[in-house]
């Protein structure tokens, strides 16, 4: 019998595998990265490795496995004052 000429490649299993995020509050490996949030758009999760645990549903740094909920209040403070002092220059330029 011929060999399939369409036959996909064997992987080859000394590669290793992908390293899984694991959830520091419960232990579960199946963590997503958020491609967009509500507090930081496109940028915020990845200025913050953000990663969210697929069983309880917790939001955490997948550098360092702590929350990251002090530096999304810090962003959302930054990004109020910000949007206060610009509306204070229209309006005092106007």
């Amino acid at each position: 019998m011929t060999q399939n000429p369409y036959q996909s490649p064997a992987a080859d299993p000394t590669q290793p595998l992908k390293p899984t995020i694991i959830c520091p509050f419960c232990g579960y490996h199946e963590c997503r990265s958020p491609q967009w949030t509500i507090w930081g758009g496109v940028i915020g999760p990845k200025l913050l490795h953000h990663s969210v645990c697929q069983r309880c549903d917790r939001g955490f740094n997948r550098k360092t496995g702590r929350s990251n909920l002090a530096w999304i209040i810090a962003i959302q403070v930054i990004g109020f004052v910000l949007g206060l002092v610009l509306a204070a220059i229209l309006f005092v330029a106007r």
